[in-house]
């Protein structure tokens, strides 16, 4: 990876990486006892969530970042309230792991989990995109915004090895595809012709 990567960048494409764990989450869930992959898919995503998410992704964020914008009151209030919500991701995470060692687990608790999951994480993430990580770069300047970034590619080159997200990157692919959900114009949205609209109005 290139070193000079800033930290948005770094966070936000880890983020993107979650998202899409996040919907291997709701989809496996959703198809537990239809397909047979389901449980291993939603076990494995669950146990590299907590492993590079919970357990690195946010603890950089809560040692190396957050600290950096408590002068300000409103961004100091955020960060409190995703510090607690990263307490609670770790604990649906966890109730994964352990329901998914169950021989049938309980899909509808599953599903309620994945999905309480995805709306907490949803705006969560994407007000670090767009506030946090903004904020941080206007207070710190561009120079130190570029060393952090720097610093946090390398803590995560001695922690899990070399090429260590892209690794990662290529198994999520691998469990999309056995969801059947590798192919994102499977995702397309269909726009109802204006009389079909108009029926439904």
């Amino acid at each position: 990876m290139d070193n000079k990567i800033s930290l948005g960048e770094d966070l936000m494409r880890e983020h993107g990486l979650m998202n899409r764990m996040i919907l291997l989450y709701k989809e496996s869930a959703s198809c537990l006892g239809q397909n047979p992959d389901a449980k291993d898919v939603l076990q494995k995503t669950a146990k590299i969530m907590k492993e590079f998410i919970h357990d690195f992704h946010e603890e950089n964020e809560e040692h190396d970042v957050y600290p950096l914008l408590t002068d300000n009151a409103k961004l100091r209030t955020l960060t409190e309230t995703m510090e607690k919500q990263h307490e609670v991701g770790k604990q649906i995470t966890e109730y994964i792991i352990s329901a998914t060692k169950a021989g049938d687990p309980d899909a509808t608790a599953l599903s309620a989990m994945t999905a309480a999951f995805e709306r907490m994480y949803l705006p969560h993430a994407s007000l670090e995109d767009t506030v946090l990580w903004p904020a941080l770069q206007e207070l710190k300047g561009d120079a130190f915004y570029m060393k952090l970034g720097a610093d946090l590619e390398k803590k995560e080159e001695e922690r899990f090895g070399e090429e260590y997200f892209e690794k990662l990157e290529a198994k999520i692919e691998k469990f999309e595809k056995k969801l059947g959900i590798g192919d994102l114009a499977k995702f397309t949205a269909s726009v109802p012709d204006s009389a079909a609209a108009e029926e439904m109005a």
